[in-house]
């Protein structure tokens, strides 16, 4: 839908919003649970970071708390780039298997090259001095250490502009909120909840409501925790994901030959 405004006629008008996505390369110190933090125990580029993109999103939800969603309410100029993108918010996304950052900009008409350069320029900066000098010295709890994740390096920075998410490209959603099911003492509804709130942290509430409708008019506890582990990985979540052998024909005699 696209927003009222009135035009400078009195009569009224519609400005319609549409979406730019600013994609761009992620690199992580990660640090084992035991580490000195001297040195760090590996450096992961975006693919070796693409499992840990609920845990990425969750800490970078959690900043958005403290400093804000919106990256244009730092914006000082007052040109036409202020002017026509109305908000600028940022995640991560999986492109091809690879964990990218993710700028998704809103604006109400389009931009030219001036304004476009001007973007990435105020972006860029974001990312290396303000917003992500901030976020990298933020420590992200994972499994087995913490990571320290880069918006922003000087080796192999750059920008893919889209003008929408294709198929390929999979939001932030698509990586699974991990859950334990140890724990929950075989209580069902206490499984749900915890899978729950970590969709809705995760960005997707309306797959904590398909969840939720389905587990509940499910047959079953076995069905109902199946059910969960579509959504959020769980222990039962690698057996589902392992492919079935293939049955093996019962072998002829040499009578049936």
């Amino acid at each position: 839908m696209g927003k009222e405004r009135k035009k400078s006629n009195g009569k009224v008008g519609v400005s319609m919003e549409r979406k730019l996505y600013l994609l761009s390369p992620l690199q992580a110190e990660f640090y084992e649970n035991e580490s000195d933090r001297m040195y760090p125990d590996d450096v992961m580029d975006g693919r070796a970071l693409a499992v840990y993109g609920a845990d990425i999103l969750q800490k970078m939800q959690e900043r958005a708390d403290h400093v804000g969603e919106d990256l244009m309410e730092y914006y000082d100029e007052k040109d036409s780039v202020k002017e026509k993108v109305t908000n600028l918010e940022l995640s991560v996304v999986l492109k091809a298997g690879e964990l990218m950052g993710c700028a998704e900009v809103t604006i109400q008409a389009p931009l030219d090259r001036w304004e476009m350069n001007r973007l990435e320029t105020y972006l860029t900066g974001q990312y290396s001095d303000g917003w992500g000098e901030g976020f990298e010295q933020q420590d992200i709890p994972v499994e087995d250490g913490v990571l320290n994740v880069h918006f922003w390096n000087s080796d192999y920075f750059r920008m893919d502009i889209l003008h929408k998410i294709p198929e390929q490209i999979k939001p932030e959603c698509a990586v699974k909120p991990k859950l334990k099911l140890l724990g929950h003492d075989g209580n069902v509804f206490s499984i749900l909840g915890d899978a729950s709130r970590l969709l809705k942290q995760n960005g997707q509430p309306e797959a904590a409501k398909e969840m939720f409708d389905r587990v509940t008019s499910s047959q079953s506890y076995e069905q109902a925790l199946a059910i969960i582990s579509e959504y959020v990985e769980t222990e039962l979540s690698r057996d589902m994901d392992q492919p079935k052998p293939e049955k093996q024909g019962k072998k002829k005699t040499e009578r049936e030959r």
